[in-house]
């Protein structure tokens, strides 16, 4: 099978070799992207093209009905005078710069601030968000998670450690990490085990000595047929940590605790999004203690916790069924789906690959505050094209009658042709000027 630079494997062990650089670099397809995305036409640039290919024949009939009716009033020179203005004054140019002008500098303002927009037809949505839904580890959480409590059952810990790290060999996921870098197990060795197998949202499983030995959530362990003593239940029933139990051959061989911290700017980005009439929510898999104990700090009251990745994309369905614009927040391949679901996804650059392709903006500083920052830029955006598509529509509604002589019987005003091109001009600038303030805005 064909691997590309920077992508993730959450799933097994593998071996590979480097065969392609350049273009399928991850990052490079992400520049891609975004290339693509300013290029492509979004809904609004797609109905001022169509407006626009009506625009020039019915300015160029206005001009011939003008010229027609001060021919007939006047003389040859000044109906000449009238038709030439009339073509001079329309501006076409204002109205077909109006969407790309400000989505050019507008994602590049947010490209300097850390957010990558992937897809420009978000910007019809943005400004309708009303439900913001969060991961928890690695998005709110820092994801780096360390063990805070062992407790091993019939076996030593050394014995515990070396099987709990076999497990955990071949994974990706933030508790191998954890699990790895733990000090007092650095000299520990893993026996040699094979089959590994990543169950998302559930555990990992290998084989070691002929064995099955299972590492992952009480929950899981008791659906094999595992039994969980109530003492160890009852140890971490009401702590914030996360909880990976071991088997071996059936049996249960005692707990890990894990532990992680919130992002700094969580409780910020709470507060932020309440204060946009935005509400916060948690979706997690982790366990009902832990997410509580990370919503609490952050006053969120809408959370879920324990859930698998299919169920995550449901929430989103069921929000969006209820009438809510849903913005999706996350970086793992679980957030993958709701990510996709959801009206805009945003993925940390932290993340899998593949939460970073099913997102309509990455997040390349990992700082939650891009969060606020994604979802103001893209308003600022979108408020930029209407000033820009009111400025150019106001405009030719306005100049053109008045190039015709609408205004002349009363108060004797007539442009000049010289005069009509240099408002043409003014109102072409005055578009390109008014996108310009992107690039200085203050987020």
């Amino acid at each position: 099978d064909r691997l590309y630079a920077g992508t993730m494997n959450n799933s097994g062990s593998l071996e590979f070799a480097a065969e392609g650089v350049g273009e399928d670099m991850v990052l490079m397809k992400i520049a891609a992207s975004v290339r693509e995305s300013q290029a492509a036409k979004g809904s609004v640039q797609k109905l001022v093209d169509s407006i626009s290919a009506w625009f020039v024949p019915a300015v160029f009939l206005a001009a011939l009905v003008s010229a027609g009716l001060w021919l007939h009033f006047t003389g040859f020179g000044r109906a000449a005078m009238v038709f030439a203005a009339v073509l001079a004054v329309a501006c076409p140019c204002a109205m077909g710069l109006a969407v790309p002008m400000a989505v050019a500098v507008g994602f590049a303002r947010a490209a300097r601030a850390g957010v990558l927009i992937n897809n420009s037809d978000i910007l019809e949505r943005v400004s309708r968000v009303d439900t913001v839904i969060l991961d928890k580890t690695g998005t709110l959480t820092e994801g780096r998670l360390s063990v805070a409590q062992v407790r091993p059952r019939g076996v030593g810990e050394e014995e515990f450690a070396a099987l709990l790290l076999a497990a955990e060999a071949g994974s990706e996921h933030p508790f191998a990490a954890a699990l790895r870098s733990h000090s007092p197990w650095k000299g520990v060795r893993p026996p040699a085990h094979s089959v590994f197998q990543a169950v998302a949202g559930k555990g990992v499983e290998c084989s070691v000595g002929g064995e099955k030995v299972v590492a992952g959530s009480f929950k899981w362990l008791e659906e094999l047929g595992v039994e969980v003593p109530a003492a160890d239940r009852d140890a971490v029933a009401d702590s914030a940590v996360s909880v990976l139990g071991l088997a071996r051959g059936g049996e249960y061989l005692g707990f890990a605790a894990l532990a992680d911290t919130l992002r700094p700017g969580a409780a910020a980005l709470a507060e932020e999004l309440r204060a946009m009439g935005i509400e916060p929510v948690i979706a997690s898999g982790d366990r009902d203690q832990a997410v509580a104990a990370a919503a609490a700090p952050l006053r969120i009251k809408s959370i879920y916790s324990g859930i698998f990745p299919e169920e995550k994309k449901a929430i989103v369905a069921r929000y969006k069924a209820l009438g809510h614009k849903v913005a999706m927040v996350g970086d793992g391949f679980n957030d993958a789906a709701a990510l996709s679901e959801a009206d805009i996804g945003i993925a940390m650059r932290s993340g899998t690959d593949i939460a970073i392709q099913a997102g309509d903006m990455t997040l390349m500083k990992n700082d939650l505050a891009g969060v606020v920052d994604a979802i103001k830029i893209s308003k600022a955006i979108k408020r930029v094209i209407n000033q820009n598509l009111g400025w150019a529509f106001g405009y030719n509604m306005l100049l053109i009658p008045l190039a015709a002589g609408a205004l002349y019987p009363f108060t004797g005003l007539l442009l000049t042709p010289w005069m009509a091109g240099a408002a043409m001009a003014l109102s072409s600038v005055s578009v390109v000027m008014n996108s310009l303030r992107l690039r200085s805005m203050r987020i």
